[in-house]
């Protein structure tokens, strides 16, 4: 599968949604879909100060402990996923304001 499809810069259509603590993205082409989500419980997370370059703070959430799932459906081949209950990193970026 991975060599008739390895170039991921062919996936066109590409959605992203990010909730508090998770982050999903859709990537599709003529020959696959692909479904990527990362998700952390609140606890897994380290609360970093991060001064940005204009001086402003801001608050980077880190998880090493994600749970990662991936779903690719070929058009022409079964469907398959991989899961790691925990093996994900997962980081936002939040503004002082928002925390």
């Amino acid at each position: 599968f991975w060599r008739q499809h390895s170039s991921l810069s062919r996936l066109r259509e590409r959605v992203g949604v990010r909730g508090e603590y998770t982050w999903k993205v859709s990537l599709s082409n003529k020959t696959a879909k692909m479904e990527l989500e990362m998700s952390s419980p609140t606890t897994s997370f380290a609360e970093l100060l991060y001064i940005n370059p204009d001086g402003k703070a801001s608050y980077c959430f880190n998880s090493k402990l994600s749970q990662a799932r991936i779903r690719v459906n070929p058009v022409d081949e079964a469907p398959f996923e991989y899961i790691t209950p925990h093996g994900g990193a997962l980081e936002f970026l939040k503004p002082r304001d928002c925390v």
